[in-house]
């Protein structure tokens, strides 16, 4: 880099080049960029994991509330089964780095989370049921009734 530099008061110029006198080789800009390109795949896995642990507390959190909410509507079996993939779960996160592992161990809980909705959702559809039953009931005997 040329530097340059002029005294107003004198009239006089002064110039200066200034160099790199500590470059890297050719060899060590290889070795770094090597470095780096192995630390961008250990930084893709880390945020793999970090990612599926975030997913499987906030899948976790949300079972327990929705089995505390519905657990009157929930077979035994059933609350069993989620209980015992929650502790899995629970398990996996703390004893495993492996993103597949986790995922497998979320994926497994959150396939078997989507029963608590079925759970609650046949039930209310039976009790829909049972009300038009009871009413339809209701309407014939007042219709026997004016007859």
């Amino acid at each position: 880099m040329n530097v340059a530099a002029r005294d107003l008061a004198t009239g006089k110029n002064q110039s200066i080049v200034i160099k790199s006198s500590g470059g890297l080789s050719e060899e060590e800009i290889r070795k770094m960029e090597a470095e780096a390109e192995e630390m961008k795949e250990k930084d893709t896995v880390i945020k793999e994991i970090i990612a599926w642990k975030n997913k499987s507390d906030s899948l976790i959190f949300a079972t327990e509330k929705h089995m505390d909410e519905f657990k009157d509507k929930l077979e035994k079996d059933l609350t069993k089964n989620l209980k015992s993939k929650i502790d899995h779960l629970r398990k996996t996160l703390k004893k495993s780095e492996d993103p597949k592992e986790i995922q497998e161990a979320f994926e497994s809980l959150d396939k078997l989370s989507t029963k608590i909705g079925e759970a609650v959702y046949s039930q209310q559809q039976g009790q829909q049921q049972d009300t038009k039953q009871e009413e339809e009931k209701q309407k014939k005997g007042k219709k026997d009734k004016k007859e």
